[in-house]
């Protein structure tokens, strides 16, 4: 997609407008149509948070780390990936729990929950063993799991809910698909459109580029996390939201980094090894502690996320300012 900057502060202050507007909009319509499409094909709204929602708001993650394997970029794609898993839970689950407490059954702890935790312990094995490099053959091993679990997910999807057989559709299949692929699309250009622009501005300020990365980019690929699940509590649709999140941290392991080291292997550097896994895996064990203990993420768990993720942004800059 080309980049939408000018050197006019107002109308790149209307352009990030735009970004947030075609964003919200858009996981409006792509939790719609998620939902029509659960329907018509007796889909529980957990799978479909967990393969369609998560797959699709994970393509800028994916697009990112395409683009930096087929330039040698590495250290940008891993980042890119660790970071946004760190954000989707501390920065999205966080800001929706604010909003609602969300129910946790234990079919979903067991199945996806601790898939979740099996998958960042693999990727951390991978990463510290060997040469500290995740070589194409474990690339290939991750997109074998990324097949394995779609399949898993839709040949039991039937029984998270018996009455699914029951449910009657709401609207057009065809029309919801075209959304489905359409929404895709906007979700991506508006975050684009949005991190494009603060991206600008922190450079026409003398923010350093550093700092730049390590927070406003991290927020900006995980902005379609953000917005499709705040679309989806306003929806009362928790299912939804809660496999986006733990959807989406799955699939930017297992897919995004899956095709990223396929295309070219990805060495640890120390930052990886050191700091961004160490906290990706602490983040990611917190929240299967939060939603074991009662089987309910809680508002005051929310709380916890958002001020771990403060600390996170600010050990971030202390860091780059040393």
């Amino acid at each position: 997609m080309p980049n939408l900057v000018t050197d006019n502060i107002l109308i790149n202050s209307v352009l990030f407008l735009i970004g947030l507007y075609v964003l919200t909009k858009s996981s409006d319509k792509f939790v719609d149509a998620a939902t029509v499409i659960a329907e018509h094909f007796h889909v529980s709204d957990i799978v479909i948070g967990l393969t369609l929602v998560s797959i699709g708001t994970s393509l800028p993650e994916l697009a990112t780390n395409v683009y930096s394997a087929s330039i040698g970029s590495c250290e940008v794609a891993i980042g890119n990936a660790l970071g946004s898993n760190i954000t989707n839970i501390l920065l999205a689950l966080g800001a929706v729990l604010l909003f609602k407490e969300i129910p946790v059954s234990k079919t979903i702890f067991k199945r996806d929950g601790l898939m979740m935790g099996g998958v960042f312990l693999l990727f951390a094995i991978f990463g510290y063993t060997g040469n500290a490099v995740i070589d194409r053959w474990q690339g290939l091993i991750f997109i074998g799991i990324t097949v394995g679990y779609i399949y898993y997910l839709i040949a039991h999807s039937k029984s998270d809910d018996p009455n699914l057989d029951h449910a009657h559709p709401k609207g057009s299949i065809t029309s919801a698909i075209l959304w489905i692929i359409g929404a895709m699309f906007l979700i991506t250009f508006g975050a684009k459109l949005m991190v494009d622009n603060v991206v600008w501005a922190a450079v026409k300020f003398e923010i350093p580029k550093s700092i730049i990365s390590a927070t406003i980019i991290a927020i900006g690929t995980s902005l379609p996390e953000v917005a499709v699940s705040i679309s989806g509590i306003k929806k009362s649709k928790p299912d939804i939201v809660l496999g986006n999140i733990i959807g989406s941290c799955i699939f930017n392991i297992i897919l995004v980094m899956g095709v990223t080291a396929t295309i070219l292997p990805v060495p640890i550097d120390h930052t990886t090894a050191t700091y961004l896994l160490p906290t990706m895996l602490l983040t990611g064990l917190f929240c299967l502690l939060f939603m074991r203990i009662g089987w309910k993420l809680k508002r005051w768990h929310g709380v916890v996320f958002l001020l771990a993720y403060a600390t996170y942004l600010v050990d971030n800059v202390m860091k780059i300012l040393k």
